[in-house]
């Protein structure tokens, strides 16, 4: 299960429970399609008490449907992945080095305050983005 919630200057991602690929590949198709998606940064977060199963083929496969998916010019330049269970860090590093291949950068960290200020420092402003876009 996901919970996704559109704040001002980002968007977060909630994760509990057993999370497989087809939900993580739900999540996105779902931020996506959230009216200026493309000008915001992200913040994931699992938590500590979920079981993950996603293996190193489902990250790999899932990078080039983000890439096809993804704004060819993106204005979202960062995504913070939060978690503080090893084997989730072990894995949203694989999808970080991944990630070379997707046009923004990633992050991980062990609390929501670190992510929340790493996504908004330098952060642009979302309705001057809208306005230049039109």
């Amino acid at each position: 299960m996901y919970n996704i919630i559109n704040e001002a200057g980002y968007i977060v991602v909630t994760f509990s429970g057993y999370i497989t690929f087809s939900l993580l590949l739900d999540s996105f198709l779902n931020e996506a399609s959230i009216p200026d998606y493309q000008y915001k940064n992200r913040i994931w977060i699992f938590k500590e008490h979920d079981e993950l199963s996603l293996s190193m083929s489902a990250i790999t496969s899932a990078i080039p449907i983000i890439t096809k998916l993804y704004p060819k010019l993106p204005e979202q330049q960062k995504m913070a992945i939060v978690m503080d269970n090893n084997l989730h860090r072990s894995l949203a590093g694989i999808l970080a080095r991944e990630a070379g291949k997707i046009p923004y950068c990633i992050n991980l960290f062990r609390s929501i305050e670190s992510a929340v200020q790493w996504v908004s420092r330098d952060q642009r402003d979302v309705s001057k983005l809208r306005l230049e876009a039109s």
